[in-house]
Formats: structure tokens, sequence, C-alpha cells
């Protein structure tokens, strides 16, 4: 999510193109009003892809060395989403100390990963700088 946030001032600078050149380029036309429509519906599916393929250049596109640090974990949890159909979702989650300097790492875990965390524990976690400034986890798992 703070990969999407970051990106905020470039979606919706991309967006407000798109609706400018969509709306110069249907001006004055019988079908303008439906296009301008289409458009809008599809504005978020065009966000959502163009937040996927920067995160995915983001990793796929770093040269920088992935790079190992041990730390503890310092935290797990788990959290139980209510939907408003009365659907329940659980999200894991687990907190290592800092590699740098900073708060808490957290991160969002599988149930299998957060089965084996354990608080004190240290465990070996991968991580890239990111082409565009943003850490990716190549993985995580116990030191044994």
């Amino acid at each position: 999510m703070d990969f999407a946030v970051r990106l905020l001032p470039i979606l919706v600078m991309t967006c407000a193109a798109m609706l400018a050149a969509a709306y110069f380029g249907l001006k004055g036309r019988s079908m303008a009003v439906r296009g301008m429509i289409e458009l809008l519906i599809l504005m978020p599916a065009l966000a959502l892809a163009l937040v996927g393929a920067l995160a995915l250049a983001n990793q796929k596109l770093d040269g920088t060395k992935v790079e190992e640090h041990e730390v503890s974990v310092t935290k797990r949890y788990v959290v139980r989403h209510t939907g408003k159909g009365g659907g329940v979702r659980i999200s894991h989650h687990v907190h290592f100390e800092s590699w740098r300097g900073r708060l808490p790492e957290m991160f969002e875990v599988s149930g299998e990963t957060y089965a084996l965390a354990r608080e004190g524990d240290v465990w070996r976690v991968r991580t890239g700088r990111g082409l565009l400034g943003h850490t990716w986890v190549e993985s995580m798992k116990p030191r044994n």
C-alpha cells in the first residue's frame, strides 16, 4: 500500500492527462459523452494496472545486489476482518527489528510463515533496494 501512496501524484497526473486527451479527442462527436463515461469507468482499472506495472518494474529492473539482514522478530499478531456480508478474512502480521534504523519492519505474511515466527527468533530477510526506491522482499526465513 505504501508504494501506491507514494505513486499517488503520478497516478493523478496520468489520469488527468488521459481525461484531457479523451475530452479533446472526443469533443464535438456524437459519442463523446459515452466515451467519457466509459473512460471514467475504466480509470480505476487503468490506475491499478499502472501501479502493478510500476511495482513489477521496481523489482524486476532493480540492478542492485540483494541484501541479507539477520533480524529479530519483535511482534506477531492476527487480525480478523469482517466484511459487510458477514464474511471473515484473517491476516497474519510479523514485525522485525529494523535494519534501516527506524520503526520496526512490518509485514503481512502467509499463515505458514506466521506459524514459524516466534518473538525473539532471528530471521534472515533478503531485500532489494528497488529501481524506484521502494524496498522489496525476496525471502524471509528463520535462521537455522
